[in-house]
């Protein structure tokens, strides 16, 4: 009984540190990417994203979290930049 109550109260630490520190928690990058978080946790073991593992949750940090919310130009607005920066008469 004791070791549980002292379980549950190292994972309110845990959330705590992760807040101040300003990481995300798997469980909230999973609902923000609209993935399982078993998904999302092989995408972090195989650095596929960003993660880390402490006290044996996985955590992102906010900044990887809002990089990786941030929408990319499309490869196709991506190849028009390459394809027309000046173009040479013959």
């Amino acid at each position: 009984m004791e070791q549980k109550a002292t379980k549950q109260h190292k994972t309110g630490q845990e959330n705590t540190l992760a807040r101040a520190v300003r990481f995300v928690t798997l469980e909230e990058v999973a609902v923000a990417l609209g993935f399982h978080p078993r998904s999302v946790r092989r995408a972090m073991k195989s650095k596929r994203i960003p993660g880390r593992k402490i006290s044996g949750r996985w955590f992102m940090t906010r900044a990887d979290f809002e990089t990786l919310l941030t929408p990319q130009l499309s490869l196709e607005s991506d190849m028009h930049a390459v394809e027309s920066p000046t173009k040479r008469s013959v």
